[in-house]
């Protein structure tokens, strides 16, 4: 899986090869020749999903999920599924509240859960062949089901079962630290901030949850180098 870190405005964070292929000032660029020339790459070396939208999901980005949005979107998911590769988005997590307009985004909450549903609903009637969403929650300032007390299979587990009757696969990122922590301090272990967090929580996820781990080596108190790999 490709996770592209492409914003609407056409920028690309940390992106080092020019602009975005998908999107130029919040507009869809349309360029088709080229987003097909870019399938064959990735299909040519076995990548079969890819997420068309940066996990730090702006304002614009986060309707990506509504309608008006999705007819654009599904021009692009056409041409990577005559690939064999499925299209993904990355969500806001609190997308109940800043597209839904509901007053929370509580995972355990039942309007919420049907905002979900009947979003999800929506985007399936639009793309069938919709691959997922990526979802970065409670990770510098994003918000997320601690904001709730709720633990991070409470939100990962509420979207599953909102995208399990369409084949969907939630994609949720374990990228979860303390990021008001100062980076120089050596008695923190930044490294060790995923698995502190997650592994009371092995086996409490849905099937059709993948738990999508930080690229990048990355150093531990004890100095040994742990591999976290997955993420682009």
């Amino acid at each position: 899986m490709i996770n592209h870190w492409d914003n609407f405005d056409g920028t690309i964070e940390r992106g080092y090869s020019g602009n975005s292929i998908f999107f130029d000032h919040n507009k869809f660029r349309g360029d088709m020749d080229l987003i097909r020339q870019y399938a064959r790459l990735l299909a040519s070396v076995g990548i079969n999903a890819v997420s068309i939208n940066n996990v730090n999901v702006r304002k614009y980005e986060r309707s990506f999920i509504t309608g008006a949005y999705l007819k654009e979107i599904k021009k692009i998911g056409d041409i990577f599924t005559a690939y064999g590769i499925r299209i993904f988005l990355a969500i806001d997590f609190a997308a109940p509240i800043s597209v839904g307009k509901l007053s929370t985004a509580d995972p355990l909450c039942p309007e919420v859960a049907s905002w979900w549903r009947h979003t999800v609903e929506e985007l399936y009637s639009i793309i069938p062949d919709f691959g997922g969403f990526v979802v970065k929650a409670d990770s510098e300032h994003e918000p997320g089901p601690f904001t709730y007390g709720r633990s991070h299979g409470d939100g990962a587990n509420m979207l599953a079962k909102a995208i399990r009757p369409f084949g969907g696969i939630i994609v949720w990122r374990c990228f979860v630290y303390d990021c008001t922590q100062d980076w120089r301090d050596r008695s923190l272990d930044r490294a060790r901030a995923a698995f502190d967090l997650f592994h009371e929580l092995d086996g409490s996820f849905d099937e059709n949850v993948i738990l999508q781990i930080k690229t990048d080596p990355l150093i531990s108190r004890s100095g040994n180098r742990c591999l976290l790999c997955l993420a682009l």
